[in-house]
């Protein structure tokens, strides 16, 4: 079988893979995804508000096959990341790292070094409805950097396309605080509604569950600080709350895990913030708890599977 050329491939093919092929649909990506075995033709579908916005049958590989993609958009979960760029390292010229969490640019760093390497911090919404199939829940934004001045053509061209497609899109020029900043809300929110088994809603709804979420938020921006990380907000707290707000109706990423008996991404979340808390000194009693109250769900993950969501 010759080999195949293509513009953009889309690795991993989870809510956001979905939708970012979506908004890349007129560049015809190639999807890569685990989930086949031989090259064959799959069904991508999104939803709008329960509506289908697009179905087509796409060209897919799995991660192991022969192709080339000049960028690759990988939206694998975070603890895949580093097997999945080794796999993918030698027939991709740049990849476009979507993962949440911290260490991600650390990891990849050692594959293909920083050159190759662009970050995207997605805000939109989406939940996972089926195989290759999502729904969009609310708005948000693609935010994208480079930690290589050699890359920004590469994240350039990206947000021009994203962009044709439909996507709201900013290049920032200091994507480190845009990480943390999404790192303040998913280490807030994202394991309490995993631990309440609810959406976003109840940190809105409920008095007890905004305290904790504001005091995980706290320890996040104070380590953030003493690693002199600049947040692109003033007010981390009242962004905290916008968010909570804006996709009060979403399912947080770690929830859908937690839900469907799935491991999720808490080491890369709330434990990185132990992790780096300790680091320097920081008290980050809150995050511990969360994390550790997570870590036992995965470990019980058989016991506790529940797809039963309050709100």
């Amino acid at each position: 079988m010759a080999l195949k050329h293509f513009e953009y491939c889309v690795v991993g093919l989870g809510s956001i893979g979905v939708l970012t092929y979506y908004f890349l649909r007129d560049m015809h990506p190639l999807a890569v995804t685990r989930r086949i075995d031989a090259p064959k033709e799959i069904e991508v579908d999104l939803l709008w508000h329960g509506r289908t916005v697009f179905k087509s049958r796409v060209a897919a590989y799995p991660p192991d096959w022969d192709f080339e993609c000049r960028k690759a958009i990988v939206a694998v979960k975070a603890y895949d990341l580093e097997r999945t760029l080794t796999q993918i390292s030698s027939k991709v010229e740049s990849a476009v790292l979507l993962q949440n969490g911290i260490g991600i640019r650390e990891m990849a760093l050692r594959i293909l070094g920083e050159d190759r390497l662009v970050r995207a911090i997605v805000t939109y919404g989406a939940v996972k409805r089926g195989e290759f199939s999502s729904e969009l829940r609310s708005e948000g934004k693609y935010y994208i950097g480079v930690y290589s001045r050699s890359a920004m053509e590469a994240a350039s061209r990206l947000a021009g396309d994203l962009a044709g497609g439909g996507a709201n899109v900013e290049l920032v020029e200091d994507i480190q605080g845009f990480e943390w900043l999404k790192l303040v809300v998913n280490a807030a929110i994202n394991p309490l509604t995993a631990l309440l088994r609810a959406s976003n809603r109840v940190v809105v709804e409920s008095e007890h569950a905004w305290r904790v979420a504001v005091m995980a938020a706290e320890e996040v921006v104070a380590v953030a600080k003493k690693l002199g990380v600049k947040l692109p907000v003033d007010d981390p707290i009242a962004y905290l709350r916008h968010a909570a707000e804006a996709f009060k109706e979403n399912v947080s990423s770690m929830a859908q895990d937690v839900a469907s008996g799935r491991r999720t991404e808490i080491d890369f979340i709330n434990g990185a913030v132990v992790r780096l808390a300790r680091s320097v000194g920081v008290p980050a009693r809150v995050n511990e708890t969360l994390y550790n109250m997570i870590k036992v769900i995965e470990e019980n993950s058989t016991v506790l599977h529940d797809t039963r969501w309050h709100g």
